[in-house]
């Protein structure tokens, strides 16, 4: 590279704007601006660790961040926002979130920068504080202490509230997803049976048996799983928590597992893995039906021991590796939820992928230990009047929320009420 302004090539910095205008990242490639700088370093590949929802959200918001950075503090390397530990950066950033939120109304009626509401300022707080917490900056933990409060009574997302013909309509529905492929149809009957998101539909076709025998050595659990149709395998707790199963994350949720029968939900939000309990007949029978077809799509052509899944292989989809495609999968998820939203699948008419979790979950609330609808027994409605005995139910709480993969309990009043007072 030439001199320019009288500095040499040695003199240009390592990472961080160069002196022909361009931003070095730190693989050594050129970029246009701080932003694209970022996502190269922190964003890109599998540096991130989270799901791609996450990664796209975070793509957004902490691009708008360093733009910000960039055009109004002259930051020239997002590496120095929080270096030696300093928050004056971002706190600046903050108070710029804030303002725009003190003005979503007046402002933007007027046709200026639009408003944040406090949802939104509070999905840029997590987006900054994943930022801060992998480079090290100490930021508060509760959104308060930066004047950020949100009032959840009236910003929390409300279940849905399913109509009367809702049944007939998804029958009706489900009737057109079993016209476009035996694949979609299966795919269609599990998500309504277990409530699973659009892309675990497709992969989620393993069987994990839960149970417990008594030895000489006191009471052993015992672990069996079936992919895809294939013989039971006993598997041990290390097995199926290590990186080429279903990583360490999973150990929290397999403690928890009571003896029975599970679906592994493969391809779930963030990786997450999680195991859905088979406790009913709709769910037995969904699941079978995904087995079934998954046993006629093995091909001798694979190789490498990759199960099959409910869609056929075609032409190009195994390589001359005998191993499966990459793309296989990609085309299969964009497929499915093309195939949803072409038969007018809405969050209109209730009929979208997620209608199916909303529903599952109001199910599970009213699900007694016998697996029967508390709804359609007067005479447990009446004991519950008694005696509000939470025992009868079969599911708790922190069990629905596993059930749709979170963590998090609050998480389960975004998919169903509370009448009972259960919570």
């Amino acid at each position: 590279m030439s001199k320019q302004k009288g500095k040499s090539f040695y003199h240009q910095p390592k990472q961080g704007r160069q002196l022909d205008g361009s931003w070095k990242t730190e693989k050594g490639t050129h970029v246009k601006n701080m932003r694209q700088q970022y996502i190269a370093d922190r964003l890109s590949g599998k540096l991130h660790g989270i799901s791609d929802a996450t990664r796209r959200a975070d793509t957004s918001r902490i691009g708008q961040m360093m733009d910000w950075m960039q055009n109004t503090r002259g930051i020239q390397d997002w590496h120095h926002i929080g270096r030696d530990g300093r928050t004056d950066h971002i706190e600046l950033y903050l108070e710029h979130l804030l303002r725009r939120a003190s003005v979503k109304g007046e402002r933007a009626a007027a046709g200026h920068q639009e408003g944040l509401n406090d949802r939104s300022l509070a999905n840029h707080m997590s987006s900054i504080r994943r930022f801060a917490i992998r480079e090290g900056i100490p930021l508060a933990e509760k959104n308060a202490e930066y004047g950020l409060h949100r009032n959840r009574s009236v910003d929390e997302e409300k279940p849905i509230q399913f109509t009367a013909d809702w049944e007939e309509r998804r029958t009706h529905y489900q009737n057109k997803l079993e016209g476009v492929s035996e694949a979609t149809g299966a795919c269609g009957q599990l998500g309504e049976a277990f409530g699973l998101r659009a892309k675990e539909r497709s992969l989620s076709n393993t069987e994990l048996r839960v149970e417990q025998v008594t030895t000489i050595e006191g009471t052993k659990t015992i672990y069996m799983l079936s992919v895809a149709g294939r013989s039971f395998v006993e598997q041990t707790r290390e097995q199926l928590t290590s990186r080429h199963l279903y990583k360490a994350s999973f150990d929290k949720r397999l403690v928890r597992l009571e003896p029975g029968n599970y679906l592994i939900v493969r391809a779930a939000k963030g990786g997450r893995v999680r195991a859905q309990e088979i406790h009913n007949q709709e769910r037995r029978d969904a699941l079978d039906r995904v087995i079934a077809l998954c046993r006629q799509n093995e091909d001798t052509r694979i190789t490498n021991g990759t199960p099959p899944t409910v869609f056929p292989y075609q032409s190009g989809d195994i390589t001359d590796k005998g191993t499966v495609s990459k793309e296989f999968m990609k085309r299969v998820r964009e497929e499915l939820t093309d195939t949803y939203s072409n038969l007018g699948g809405t969050i209109k008419n209730q009929l979208h992928t997620n209608a199916d979790r909303h529903w599952d979950t109001q199910k599970l609330y009213y699900t007694m230990q016998d697996g029967s609808d508390f709804r359609t027994n007067p005479e447990m409605m009446a004991y519950w009047e008694a005696t509000h005995d939470k025992s009868i139910f079969r599911f708790s709480k922190d069990d629905i929320s596993e059930e749709r993969g979170h963590s998090n309990g609050r998480k389960v009043c975004h998919y169903s009420a509370d009448p009972l007072n259960r919570f």
